[in-house]
């Protein structure tokens, strides 16, 4: 077994990258199929307090993110492997349907049984929505280096 700083790993550098590929198969690049092939059968997703279980659950889970964010991008923040747990962190750059866009940040905590994603756990952090110039007249939201964002 390969130890990192002393401390022995379950997972190489590389099934690391292949688990958290799940989000970018699924989101980014529209492979429905090959972020399932990460998963069990009985894999569940927790989207804060919504839950998704099974494969068709994923599929309900990831239409209805793609609806909502039609253009989207990924912005890596780290990675990191303890016991059969996989921890994700980064930055999700979006345009909404209505043209919209925006940044959220997500932690995601992937649970692993064997070599397969069995629970996905993704948490929300801060987001912002861009203003417009309506909107900036009106008051709304902060300037952020000459940019206006709303929470």
């Amino acid at each position: 077994m390969s130890t990192r700083n002393g401390i022995p790993q379950l997972f190489s550098d590389e099934e690391l990258k292949k688990t958290i590929s799940f989000t970018y198969n699924a989101l980014i690049d529209g492979d429905l199929e090959g972020a399932l092939s990460l998963c069990t059968e009985d894999v569940v997703l927790h989207w804060e307090s919504y839950v998704f279980k099974g494969r068709d659950g994923i599929r309900k889970w990831i239409e209805d993110i793609r609806e909502m964010f039609p253009i989207m991008r990924i912005i890596e923040k780290g990675y990191t492997a303890k016991g059969n747990h996989v921890f994700h962190q980064f930055l999700l750059d979006f345009t909404m349907a209505n043209r919209r866009q925006g940044l959220l940040q997500i932690a995601t905590r992937y649970t692993l049984r064997g070599r397969k994603i069995q629970i996905v756990s993704i948490f929300l952090g801060l987001g912002f929505l861009i203003l417009n110039e309506k909107e900036e007249h009106r008051g709304l939201g902060y300037s952020v280096k000459n940019r206006q964002f709303r929470f």
